[in-house]
């Protein structure tokens, strides 16, 4: 085992995890809580194909959200095939994991406010561009150190891949 996975294994609770399409029926399933979100492709999928398309908004402000599904494809080969996407909830404000994936959920699945506006989120929208996006796993963990992870992950995974998780940017 690298040290990426090492370190991500010690994070992932099977008692704490939901597959995307069931949270799409209810994303305000997570704690309030502060805490770190990860997306993961369960074991069991062999295959992950790319779409030219989203289920996300493809225009967030004026820049266009879609890429090519060949450069999604590579990236996430460059990687460990299995972890998508690494967020954390650390607003004091608000609801935080509760909160956070639910505008997380209704960007990817580009559900619209009343005044028409998309969800305020757009990490991670490389994600929606997966054909079998419903049937990533979400695991989460409560922590005020979410900030502090989520950055030693992201940088333990840059290590070791030299790219960072698919939907994760800069």
């Amino acid at each position: 085992m690298n040290s990426f996975t090492t370190e991500i294994t010690s994070y992932l609770n099977p008692n704490n995890r939901i597959l995307l399409k069931d949270l799409v029926k209810n994303p305000r399933y997570l704690p309030k809580a502060n805490g770190l979100y990860i997306a993961q492709v369960p074991k069991d999928i062999i295959t992950v194909n790319f779409l030219n398309t989203t289920t996300a908004p493809t225009i967030w402000k004026g820049e266009n959200t879609v890429v090519d599904k060949n450069f999604l494809a590579d990236k996430f080969n460059q990687g460990d095939k299995i972890t998508v996407y690494i967020g954390s909830a650390h607003h004091a404000k608000c609801d935080g994991l509760k909160s956070r994936v639910a505008q997380f959920i209704k960007y990817g699945t580009n559900h619209r406010s009343k005044n028409g506006k998309p969800a305020s989120h757009n990490g991670g929208c490389y994600l929606w561009q997966m054909e079998n996006w419903g049937d990533v796993l979400l695991y989460w963990f409560e922590t005020e150190d979410s900030k502090v992870i989520e950055r030693k992950l992201l940088n333990l995974y840059l290590e070791e891949y030299g790219v960072l998780p698919l939907a994760n940017r800069i």
